[in-house]
Protein backbone atom coordinates (compact mmCIF):
# COMPACT_ATOMS: atom_id res chain seq x y z
CA UNK A 1 0.00 0.00 0.00
CA UNK A 2 1.35 3.54 -0.92
CA UNK A 3 2.34 5.65 2.08
CA UNK A 4 1.84 9.44 2.10
CA UNK A 5 4.33 11.48 2.93
CA UNK A 6 5.27 14.68 1.18
CA UNK A 7 7.93 14.36 -1.45
CA UNK A 8 10.47 16.96 -2.73
CA UNK A 9 8.38 17.76 -6.32
CA UNK A 10 11.56 19.25 -7.72
CA UNK A 11 13.54 15.72 -6.96
CA UNK A 12 10.56 13.71 -7.52
CA UNK A 13 8.34 15.26 -10.75
CA UNK A 14 9.30 15.12 -14.48
CA UNK A 15 9.84 19.42 -15.60
CA UNK A 16 5.72 19.44 -17.27
CA UNK A 17 4.31 18.11 -13.94
CA UNK A 18 6.23 20.15 -11.72
CA UNK A 19 5.28 22.97 -14.35
CA UNK A 20 1.45 22.11 -14.28
CA UNK A 21 1.63 21.46 -10.26
CA UNK A 22 3.15 25.13 -9.85
CA UNK A 23 0.57 26.93 -12.01
CA UNK A 24 -2.22 25.47 -10.28
CA UNK A 25 -0.57 25.55 -6.56
CA UNK A 26 -1.01 22.14 -6.05
CA UNK A 27 2.15 21.85 -3.17
CA UNK A 28 3.94 19.50 -2.37
CA UNK A 29 3.63 15.57 -3.81
CA UNK A 30 1.89 13.04 -1.31
CA UNK A 31 1.62 9.94 -3.43
CA UNK A 32 1.58 8.59 -7.11
CA UNK A 33 0.08 5.77 -8.52
CA UNK A 34 0.49 4.30 -11.51
CA UNK A 35 -0.21 0.89 -13.52
CA UNK A 36 1.21 -2.47 -12.55
CA UNK A 37 3.06 -2.70 -16.14
CA UNK A 38 4.27 1.02 -16.00
CA UNK A 39 7.65 0.87 -18.09
CA UNK A 40 6.83 -0.65 -21.92
CA UNK A 41 10.01 -2.34 -22.38
CA UNK A 42 9.11 -4.61 -19.61
CA UNK A 43 5.67 -5.58 -20.94
CA UNK A 44 7.30 -6.10 -24.20
CA UNK A 45 9.69 -8.56 -22.46
CA UNK A 46 6.76 -9.99 -20.22
CA UNK A 47 5.06 -11.09 -23.02
CA UNK A 48 8.12 -12.51 -25.47
CA UNK A 49 9.42 -14.55 -22.40
CA UNK A 50 6.07 -16.00 -21.12
CA UNK A 51 5.35 -17.32 -24.66
CA UNK A 52 9.02 -18.66 -25.18
CA UNK A 53 8.46 -20.63 -22.39
CA UNK A 54 5.19 -21.87 -23.01
CA UNK A 55 6.22 -22.89 -26.40
CA UNK A 56 9.34 -25.33 -24.82
CA UNK A 57 6.94 -26.75 -22.55
CA UNK A 58 4.73 -27.35 -25.09
CA UNK A 59 7.24 -28.26 -27.20
CA UNK A 60 8.48 -30.47 -24.63
CA UNK A 61 5.40 -31.92 -23.25
CA UNK A 62 4.04 -33.36 -26.81
CA UNK A 63 7.98 -34.75 -27.38
CA UNK A 64 7.97 -36.47 -24.20
CA UNK A 65 4.21 -37.60 -23.90
CA UNK A 66 2.56 -37.33 -27.75
CA UNK A 67 -0.37 -35.11 -25.56
CA UNK A 68 -1.68 -31.90 -26.44
CA UNK A 69 -2.21 -29.49 -23.42
CA UNK A 70 -4.71 -27.22 -25.02
CA UNK A 71 -4.61 -24.66 -22.59
CA UNK A 72 -1.02 -24.42 -23.19
CA UNK A 73 -1.10 -24.07 -26.68
CA UNK A 74 -3.57 -20.96 -25.94
CA UNK A 75 -1.60 -19.25 -22.98
CA UNK A 76 0.24 -17.57 -25.49
CA UNK A 77 -3.14 -15.91 -26.87
CA UNK A 78 -4.14 -14.78 -22.94
CA UNK A 79 -0.90 -13.03 -22.37
CA UNK A 80 -1.33 -11.34 -26.07
CA UNK A 81 -4.76 -9.98 -25.05
CA UNK A 82 -3.53 -9.44 -21.25
CA UNK A 83 -0.80 -6.54 -23.12
CA UNK A 84 -3.02 -5.65 -25.47
CA UNK A 85 -5.52 -4.65 -22.51
CA UNK A 86 -2.23 -3.12 -20.24
CA UNK A 87 -0.60 -0.96 -23.12
CA UNK A 88 -2.85 1.89 -23.52
CA UNK A 89 -2.67 2.95 -20.23
CA UNK A 90 0.99 2.14 -19.52
CA UNK A 91 2.08 6.03 -19.92
CA UNK A 92 -0.80 6.61 -16.57
CA UNK A 93 -0.24 8.12 -14.19
CA UNK A 94 -1.65 10.23 -11.27
CA UNK A 95 0.27 12.22 -8.95
CA UNK A 96 -1.41 13.25 -5.43
CA UNK A 97 -0.35 16.50 -4.02
CA UNK A 98 -1.49 18.69 -0.72
CA UNK A 99 -4.00 20.90 -2.66
CA UNK A 100 -5.36 18.26 -5.43
CA UNK A 101 -4.58 15.89 -8.22
CA UNK A 102 -3.09 16.09 -11.22
CA UNK A 103 -3.35 13.11 -14.12
CA UNK A 104 -0.73 12.83 -17.00
CA UNK A 105 -1.29 10.16 -19.83
CA UNK A 106 1.30 10.81 -21.98
CA UNK A 107 1.95 15.11 -22.62
CA UNK A 108 -1.93 15.32 -21.65
CA UNK A 109 -2.54 16.46 -18.34
CA UNK A 110 -5.65 16.71 -16.22
CA UNK A 111 -6.31 18.87 -12.60
CA UNK A 112 -8.21 19.35 -10.00
CA UNK A 113 -7.85 21.09 -7.10
CA UNK A 114 -9.35 19.92 -3.87
CA UNK A 115 -11.22 22.92 -3.51
CA UNK A 116 -12.55 22.62 -7.18
CA UNK A 117 -14.11 19.18 -6.48
CA UNK A 118 -18.19 19.56 -6.67
CA UNK A 119 -18.90 16.10 -6.54
CA UNK A 120 -17.49 12.45 -5.86
CA UNK A 121 -18.53 9.41 -7.87
CA UNK A 122 -17.77 5.65 -6.65
CA UNK A 123 -18.47 2.70 -9.00
CA UNK A 124 -17.52 -0.66 -8.54
CA UNK A 125 -19.11 -3.52 -11.03
CA UNK A 126 -17.73 -5.77 -13.76
CA UNK A 127 -16.55 -5.38 -17.30
CA UNK A 128 -16.96 -6.62 -20.39
CA UNK A 129 -15.15 -9.85 -19.79
CA UNK A 130 -16.58 -9.97 -16.30
CA UNK A 131 -13.97 -8.48 -14.43
CA UNK A 132 -14.00 -6.71 -11.14
CA UNK A 133 -14.16 -2.62 -11.97
CA UNK A 134 -14.07 0.41 -9.74
CA UNK A 135 -14.31 4.04 -11.11
CA UNK A 136 -14.18 7.14 -9.11
CA UNK A 137 -16.04 9.96 -11.25
CA UNK A 138 -15.16 13.28 -9.93
CA UNK A 139 -16.90 16.52 -10.86
CA UNK A 140 -15.63 20.04 -10.64
CA UNK A 141 -16.98 23.38 -11.07
CA UNK A 142 -15.92 24.52 -14.04
CA UNK A 143 -18.43 21.21 -15.46
CA UNK A 144 -14.98 18.89 -16.22
CA UNK A 145 -15.22 15.69 -15.14
CA UNK A 146 -11.96 13.28 -14.24
CA UNK A 147 -12.13 9.69 -13.81
CA UNK A 148 -10.05 7.87 -11.96
CA UNK A 149 -10.20 3.99 -13.14
CA UNK A 150 -8.43 0.75 -12.03
CA UNK A 151 -5.88 0.95 -14.63
CA UNK A 152 -4.08 2.11 -11.70
CA UNK A 153 -2.81 0.14 -8.56
CA UNK A 154 -4.20 0.56 -5.16
CA UNK A 155 -7.29 2.84 -6.98
CA UNK A 156 -9.50 1.79 -3.90
CA UNK A 157 -7.10 3.70 -1.17
CA UNK A 158 -6.42 6.59 -3.95
CA UNK A 159 -10.18 7.23 -3.87
CA UNK A 160 -10.09 7.17 -0.08
CA UNK A 161 -7.50 9.82 -0.53
CA UNK A 162 -10.22 11.74 -2.76
CA UNK A 163 -13.27 11.54 -0.82
CA UNK A 164 -11.47 12.72 2.80
CA UNK A 165 -9.57 15.59 0.94
CA UNK A 166 -12.65 16.38 -0.67
CA UNK A 167 -14.65 15.69 2.48
CA UNK A 168 -12.60 18.31 4.53
CA UNK A 169 -13.46 21.16 1.99
CA UNK A 170 -16.95 20.60 1.64
CA UNK A 171 -18.19 19.72 5.01
CA UNK A 172 -18.49 23.21 6.50
CA UNK A 173 -20.73 24.40 4.45
CA UNK A 174 -22.72 21.12 4.67
CA UNK A 175 -22.82 21.60 8.49
CA UNK A 176 -23.85 25.28 7.99
CA UNK A 177 -26.51 23.80 6.09
CA UNK A 178 -28.36 21.02 8.13
CA UNK A 179 -27.72 23.47 11.66
CA UNK A 180 -29.43 26.25 9.54
CA UNK A 181 -32.56 23.33 9.79
CA UNK A 182 -32.44 22.32 5.84
CA UNK A 183 -32.13 19.16 4.36
CA UNK A 184 -28.64 18.21 2.88
CA UNK A 185 -29.30 15.88 0.10
CA UNK A 186 -26.87 12.63 -0.95
CA UNK A 187 -28.52 11.44 -3.66
CA UNK A 188 -31.45 9.35 -2.07
CA UNK A 189 -30.06 9.70 1.30
CA UNK A 190 -31.41 12.94 2.98
CA UNK A 191 -30.14 14.31 6.32
CA UNK A 192 -31.61 17.06 8.69
CA UNK A 193 -31.90 17.55 12.36
CA UNK A 194 -35.08 15.05 12.42
CA UNK A 195 -32.61 12.35 11.29
CA UNK A 196 -30.37 10.42 8.91
CA UNK A 197 -33.01 8.40 5.93
CA UNK A 198 -33.34 6.98 2.88
CA UNK A 199 -36.59 7.90 1.43
CA UNK A 200 -38.16 4.58 3.06
CA UNK A 201 -36.82 4.82 6.28
CA UNK A 202 -36.05 7.31 9.29
CA UNK A 203 -33.33 6.47 11.80
CA UNK A 204 -33.62 9.57 14.26
CA UNK A 205 -30.17 10.77 15.71
CA UNK A 206 -30.41 9.28 18.89
CA UNK A 207 -30.78 5.82 17.48
CA UNK A 208 -27.37 6.27 15.10
CA UNK A 209 -23.95 5.34 16.06
CA UNK A 210 -22.04 5.41 12.86
CA UNK A 211 -22.41 4.90 9.31
CA UNK A 212 -20.07 3.11 6.87
CA UNK A 213 -19.82 1.45 2.96
CA UNK A 214 -19.14 -1.96 2.99
CA UNK A 215 -19.44 -3.84 -0.31
CA UNK A 216 -21.23 -1.45 -2.22
CA UNK A 217 -23.98 -1.00 0.39
CA UNK A 218 -24.84 1.72 3.17
CA UNK A 219 -24.72 0.52 6.53
CA UNK A 220 -26.08 2.71 9.74
CA UNK A 221 -24.84 1.26 12.96
CA UNK A 222 -27.87 1.68 14.89
CA UNK A 223 -28.20 0.64 18.90
CA UNK A 224 -25.15 -1.98 18.65
CA UNK A 225 -26.82 -3.66 15.52
CA UNK A 226 -25.82 -3.32 11.75
CA UNK A 227 -29.17 -1.90 9.74
CA UNK A 228 -28.39 -2.57 6.03
CA UNK A 229 -29.94 -0.38 3.33
CA UNK A 230 -30.52 -2.20 0.50
CA UNK A 231 -32.34 0.06 -1.40
CA UNK A 232 -29.69 2.37 -1.50
CA UNK A 233 -26.10 1.48 -3.32
CA UNK A 234 -22.40 3.19 -2.77
CA UNK A 235 -22.57 4.22 -6.28
CA UNK A 236 -25.97 6.51 -5.85
CA UNK A 237 -24.45 8.35 -3.36
CA UNK A 238 -22.55 11.77 -4.30
CA UNK A 239 -19.47 12.82 -2.21
CA UNK A 240 -20.20 9.74 0.24
CA UNK A 241 -16.88 11.11 2.51
CA UNK A 242 -18.86 14.21 2.98
CA UNK A 243 -22.17 12.39 4.34
CA UNK A 244 -20.37 9.80 6.28
CA UNK A 245 -18.29 13.07 8.08
CA UNK A 246 -21.48 14.81 8.42
CA UNK A 247 -23.38 11.90 10.08
CA UNK A 248 -20.06 11.30 12.56
CA UNK A 249 -19.86 15.49 12.82
CA UNK A 250 -23.59 15.02 14.31
CA UNK A 251 -23.61 12.08 16.09
CA UNK A 252 -20.75 13.54 18.19
CA UNK A 253 -22.49 16.68 18.67
CA UNK A 254 -25.33 14.96 20.19
CA UNK A 255 -23.50 12.34 22.28
CA UNK A 256 -21.46 15.70 23.82
CA UNK A 257 -24.84 17.69 24.43
CA UNK A 258 -26.46 14.34 26.22
CA UNK A 259 -23.59 13.73 28.54
CA UNK A 260 -23.24 17.48 29.34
Amino acid sequence: MPQRTSLPASLSLPDEVYEQASIYQLGSMTGLFMPTFSNLFVLIGIVIGSIIIDLILLIGIIYFTGVVIYYLALFPLFVLIGAIGAFPNHNLRIYVFDNGLLRAKGKRYEVARWDEITEVWQKSGRNSYRISAFTCLLKLQDGRTLKLTDAVRFVHYLAGIVQEEVGAKLLPTALLTYKSGETVRFGKINVNIQGINNGKELVPWNQVDSLFAKEGQLFVQKHGRLLKWSVVKVNEIPNLGVLAALVDSIVKDSGSQQTS
